[in-house]
This record gives C-alpha cells, sequence and structure tokens, in this order.
C-alpha cells in the first residue's frame, strides 16, 4: 500500500535539495527523440504481461522495440536496473522525488511542451507503483501524464484529470472493445481510433501531435513498427 503521507514529507525534503542529487537519487529521467519532453524507462525484462507476450507470435511485444537497438547498451540497461531498484525499494521517496523534479523542470519550460511519457520501456509493476505514479500526477497539475499499460488491473478509472492510462491490446490488428469507457491503444487497427502520424513524419517523431496525452481519443491506432 502507498503511503501518501510518507511520499509528501519526501516531496517537501527535496524542495531544497540540489537536482542532481535527485535525480541520482531516483535513477534519473529519459528522453527519446520522439517524445515532447521527458520520460521514464524501466527494463523490458521486468515487464508483467509484456514478457509473457513476447514469446507469443503476433503479439505487440513480440518484436519489441525495447528489446533492441540503443535499448541493448549496457549503460542503459544499468540505468534502467537502477531504476527499478529503487522504486521497489522505497516507492514513497522515489514519488517524492519524483514529483519534485518533473515540477522543477516543468517550470522551466513552455506549458506546450510539458508532456510526459511513463514507460518507454517497461510497465507498472505492481499496485502501489500505479498508486506513486497517480500520486505524483496529482501532484504536478500543470504537467499532463500518459501511461501505456500491458496490464489489466492497472487500467483504472479514477485517476487525476492531467493523466491518461491506455489499455494497450496484446495482439497485432486487435480491435479495442466495441463500447468502452476506458483509453485503449491498438497496432494495425487502420478501422477505428485516432490514427497514429508518427510513422509519416520525420524520425517517427510526435512533432505536434498529442493525442496520446488527450482523454478525448478513447482508441489511439498506432502502425505496426
Amino acid at each position: 500500500m502507498f503511503d501518501m503521507a510518507r511520499a509528501g514529507e519526501y516531496y517537501r525534503r527535496a524542495t531544497g535539495a540540489a537536482l542532481r542529487y535527485l535525480e541520482a537519487e531516483v535513477g534519473g529521467l529519459t528522453q527519446t527523440s520522439k517524445m515532447p519532453w521527458l520520460s521514464y524507462s524501466l527494463p523490458a525484462s521486468a515487464c508483467k504481461t509484456g514478457s509473457k507476450l513476447r514469446e507469443v507470435d503476433g503479439s505487440v511485444c513480440s518484436k519489441c522495440y525495447a528489446c533492441k537497438g540503443f535499448y541493448c547498451m549496457p549503460n542503459v540497461q544499468a540505468a534502467q536496473e537502477k531504476r527499478l531498484r529503487i522504486l521497489l525499494d522505497d516507492p514513497e521517496k522515489w514519488a517524492g522525488y519524483m514529483a519534485a523534479i518533473i515540477e522543477r523542470k516543468a517550470s522551466n519550460i513552455d506549458a506546450k511542451r510539458r508532456y510526459f511519457r511513463w514507460h518507454d520501456s517497461g510497465d507498472v509493476q505492481n499496485g502501489t507503483h500505479l498508486q506513486a505514479i497517480l500520486w505524483i500526477a496529482s501532484m504536478v497539475p500543470g504537467v499532463r501524464f500518459y501511461l501505456p499499460t500491458k496490464e489489466k488491473w492497472a487500467h483504472v478509472r479514477v485517476h487525476p484529470d492531467n493523466i491518461v492510462i491506455r489499455r494497450s491490446a496484446s495482439l497485432i490488428g486487435q480491435s479495442a472493445p466495441t463500447v468502452t469507457l476506458q483509453h485503449w491503444a491498438t497496432v494495425g487497427v487502420a478501422s477505428r481510433g485516432y490514427q497514429c502520424p508518427a510513422s509519416e513524419q520525420t524520425e517517427y517523431e510526435c512533432k505536434d501531435c498529442r493525442a496520446c496525452w488527450s482523454p478525448d481519443n478513447t482508441v489511439i491506432n498506432y502502425a505496426q513498427h
């Protein structure tokens, strides 16, 4: 169970701390070339459902981009493992410091860029981790958060207004439910939902698109890559 009072105490302690110290304590953040701003990654090997789906032909994880290329570099994997260890060891400290870091970094950029993605690699680990993420969102209302997940249990309906949780379909070509009150992400389904334009843009970047972070887009479909 996530202790919000304890996390709040760590957040208050972080007020006067050096940003470099706080980032070292949580293992740092990531910034991918595709996204408009910051993101956060964990080892793909630690994905609960994703690890199983990687063994299934035709699944969205069968050719996981986070298991190849840049993500396989030793320094990247070491950083991801450090983040996972810190998160699991003390989720309240992690959350308090993360909220302070994101808030401080957001204060130095234009509001049009304050779009944070959780897990360009990896996924939520457990209920405490999810509660910590939702608490962070509540502490930094000026930032929009996007949390894609393969974990059915993490697809909760009650959460801060500035975070969108999208449950990812398991298989390429698998559509989201016809009637849904939640948010979904699909791959290779051209007949329904908002079609992600990244595959047609330079370097597969988001550019000015912020559809993933918008609660108005119930279903977003990504091109297979």
